[in-house]
């Protein structure tokens, strides 16, 4: 992720209540400020389950060789893949909408 221009170092999704998704597949990224910090940590994380170095090299997101670390959740993330889609489009009616009748969505 590049620097943000509003310093945002951390960005994460719900995917549940924001993306209509099943829950447990969120969306997140980091800048290289917060990678930084994550791999300069003297203390190992407490959880096997968010550990981000782990998954970040089970992503291919470092120059290390990939290690195991869950088996991947195929229909959670086919269903991420859908709320993400069906959101999409409903920007692009939206945009669409906006561009043939202009202030349409200020109406009352």
């Amino acid at each position: 992720m590049r620097p943000s221009p509003a310093g945002i170092d951390v960005l994460y999704s719900g995917s549940q209540k924001v993306l209509n998704a099943p829950p447990g597949t969120s969306l997140i990224s980091f800048s290289d400020k917060a990678k930084n910090k994550i791999y300069a940590r003297k203390t190992k994380p407490v959880s096997f389950y968010l550990d981000i170095q782990w998954l970040a090299n089970f992503w291919g997101c470092d120059d290390r060789p990939r290690r195991y670390h869950h088996t991947t959740p195929v229909i959670s993330l086919y269903s991420l893949r859908e709320s993400l889609a069906h959101l999409a489009e409903q920007v692009w009616v939206g945009w669409g909408r906006a561009v043939r009748e202009p202030g349409a969505g200020y109406r009352r």
